[in-house]
């Protein structure tokens, strides 16, 4: 079915993040950081373009006649047939192309105008894919959808939008959806400050290999943490004891000779580690026992296992996302890394 505009009430368009606390409205990831700021957690500024808005988009003619199109193709198929991989292009190339509806944009300049206004110097932001069911118990989404990074301006703001709305119609994404038998449902979409990250990584309130509760495991990288999220770069790896804090195992990556960061122009740059820093620890204790210490925290307080994201500004901790852990491995005597 083809989502259509809304009827009766003017739907929200745009909220706060501190504002986002209908996952229906805001998706996985919007609804996971209004969670976090509830809790009084420290979440970068931001605001959610809401799943009304891509229903807005999806309603526009050519969106919906090439929607149309894909479904008339892939009716009964179980992966996308070259047909209809070839119409879910022209969806994503009609959800990119299609001029953004006019009350949506006055909201979205209006938000973005507030955000501008709340920055200390230069604002770059990140605009994040937040599919509704996205980051549940039942089905994480992760990697199925669109992030762009290093944003400086409402027009690069304004396309990375119809980028994120177009990537809930990939062949993968539609794959996905399929295989957790979720139907069509809507795309609200993330845009927040970018921490500007000395250090970044996720921190598990199981251990995701052997499925022990009772440990925190902590990936830990230079830079920005989707170097980690993507696995381009091979974090250090952080076994801790929730009873005491103790380390129990650490595993520390010579790999991390790059670390991804904010670009000049826009978009992210790799640059180069010194040997000795990519050879070290890249937490401290102190830091490592902070991050543990709120992982524990998010954990108690929401009440169910979390995969958590964090990055470290000016020596202050951020938390970038959190969501109930879906999957692990089963429990075993043997301890993975």
């Amino acid at each position: 079915m083809i989502p259509g505009a809304a009827r009766g009430g003017h739907e929200r368009l745009v909220v706060n993040l501190a504002e986002a606390a209908d996952p229906s409205r805001a998706g996985g990831k919007g609804h996971g950081l209004y969670s976090l700021l509830k809790l009084g957690f420290n979440v970068p500024p931001g605001f959610v373009v809401t799943s009304a808005a891509y229903r807005r988009a999806a309603a526009a003619a050519a969106v919906r006649a090439a929607i149309g199109t894909f479904e008339s193709h892939a009716a009964a198929a179980r992966v996308p047939s070259p047909q209809a991989s070839a119409a879910l292009e022209r969806v994503r190339s009609a959800f990119i192309d299609t001029a953004i509806d006019v009350e949506v944009r006055a909201e979205i300049d209006a938000a973005w105008e507030l955000l501008v206004e709340s920055a200390p110097g230069e604002i770059v932001v990140a605009c994040r894919s937040s599919a509704i069911g996205e980051d549940s118990r039942d089905a994480s989404y992760a990697g199925q959808h669109a992030t762009r990074l290093g944003l400086r301006d409402i027009a690069g703001v304004l396309r990375a939008i119809g980028e994120c709305w177009a990537s809930y119609w990939t062949d993968q994404a539609v794959a996905y959806r399929r295989r957790v038998g979720a139907g069509p449902l809507a795309m609200a979409v993330v845009v927040q400050r970018v921490i500007r990250a000395e250090l970044s990584g996720v921190a598990f309130t199981v251990n995701p290999v052997t499925g022990d509760p009772g440990e925190v495991v902590v990936n830990s990288t230079y830079g920005l943490g989707e170097s980690v999220v993507s696995g381009s770069v091979t974090p250090d790896t952080y076994v801790v004891r929730k009873s005491d804090g103790e380390l129990l195992a650490s595993e520390i990556s010579e790999s991390k000779s790059v670390m991804l960061e904010v670009g000049k122009s826009g978009g992210t740059v790799e640059r180069a580690v010194e040997p000795a820093l990519a050879a070290a620890s890249s937490l401290s204790p102190g830091q490592l026992a902070e991050v543990v210490a709120r992982a524990i925290e998010i954990e108690s307080r929401s009440g169910s296992p979390q995969d958590i994201e964090w990055a470290i500004e000016n020596g202050e901790l951020f938390l970038l996302q959190a969501r109930p852990v879906t999957t692990t491995s089963p429990r075993s005597g043997s301890r993975g890394l």
